[in-house]
């Protein structure tokens, strides 16, 4: 009996419990305030987009004003954090990393939007480090086209003279 006891105590005394809060990975440290360049690589098409000031304005394939709403869409993927991540290596096929759907150019960093997780549904994102799971809302939120991003004003259509 007194074994058991001193048994019981050992144990509590030792006993940790697993925490139930579930860590969660930011993908980078980027803010969407320190964004100068943002480059889109879609399999239709790449776009590049630069800030002055507090303007965006795509720069390739053509000169316009862009929406700033749809890039801080794009730019929502700097606060997204993952459940999931996962070291990068070599082998990028188990992810479908291979060839890219998407790839996003922030500043000088750079995120690949891979295949789906089976059993989450999440989409496989990789950077430089890490490949990381995230609602598939990220990648629907990047336009595939420039002229998904152009600013329509009503005084004319948002595209610049070079």
């Amino acid at each position: 009996m007194s074994l058991t006891i001193i048994a019981l105590i050992i144990f509590v005394y030792f006993y940790q419990p697993q925490s139930s809060v579930a860590t969660e990975y930011p993908l980078t440290s980027i803010s969407a305030d320190a964004v100068r360049h943002l480059r889109i690589v879609t399999p239709q098409q790449e776009m590049v987009l630069e800030r002055n000031a507090e303007q965006w304005r795509l720069i390739s394939p053509i000169h316009a004003l862009v929406d700033a709403e749809k890039v801080e869409k794009v730019l929502a993927l700097l606060r997204a954090k993952s459940l999931h991540r996962f070291q990068r290596e070599e082998d990028l096929g188990r992810f479908g990393l291979n060839h890219p759907n998407l790839r996003l150019v922030i500043n000088d960093e750079y995120f690949d939007f891979g295949g789906f997780a089976p059993t989450t549904h999440q989409q496989y994102v990789s950077t430089k480090y890490y490949v990381y799971l995230l609602p598939a809302r990220y990648a629907l939120a990047v336009p595939m086209f420039a002229q998904d991003l152009i600013a329509h004003h009503p005084s004319g259509s948002g595209l610049e003279s070079p």
